[in-house]
């Protein structure tokens, strides 16, 4: 019996040297999170804000024969909505757009289709696009200006909210020979 108490505890000794020797430690390897590599998905993040999207988008549908006039027709259907159609038209809006746009559009239809608080006070939006320019700062850059107004069919409190003065900044891509898709779309606080 004393034999085998006196052979375990080595050989038990041995296994946990053989198990612990073929571990590593997980806080001397570099993490990925700190690669400055500039396309490194978390370096690209840092840079722009947002996460690249490692699927290939499909190719927008339609386009715009210019840049401006994509952008015009992006922001005058994404300032004029109402809690009834705004799920469809945003999912419009990114099937014609690229990129950050479409992203950000698809994100609101769905986030649309589940707000209930939207769909209690019947919110809508109105407004026109005052002013696309060129930015005199930001190369292949548009700043827009939309004049916007949010009603309510159901909230009496909308009726006190004056419209107010949007800017956005709007990039455009050739999506295909001769037309247009709008491929960036920040709204400026």
């Amino acid at each position: 019996m004393r034999l085998h108490a006196r052979l375990t505890v080595p050989l038990v000794a041995a296994a946990a040297a053989v198990a612990i020797g073929g571990c590593s430690d997980p806080y001397a390897a570099t993490t990925a999170l700190t690669s400055t590599t500039p396309t490194h998905p978390v370096a690209v993040a840092q840079r722009t804000h947002e996460l690249p999207d490692p699927t290939k988008p499909s190719p927008p549908v339609g386009g715009a024969p210019s840049a401006e006039q994509a952008i015009r027709q992006f922001a005058e259907r994404s300032v004029n909505w109402t809690w009834q159609t705004l799920a469809h038209q945003e999912a419009q809006l990114a099937a014609g757009a690229s990129g950050q746009a479409r992203k950000q559009a698809q994100v609101l239809s769905t986030t649309a289709t589940l707000d209930t608080e939207m769909r209690r006070g019947r919110i809508t939006s109105t407004g026109t696009v005052q002013a696309i320019t060129p930015s005199p700062t930001a190369a292949r850059t548009w700043v827009v200006v939309t004049l916007e107004q949010p009603g309510s069919d159901n909230d009496r409190a909308y009726e006190k909210v004056r419209a107010a003065y949007h800017v956005y900044l709007a990039r455009a891509i050739e999506a295909s020979p001769g037309r247009w898709a709008v491929s960036t779309w920040r709204p400026q606080v």
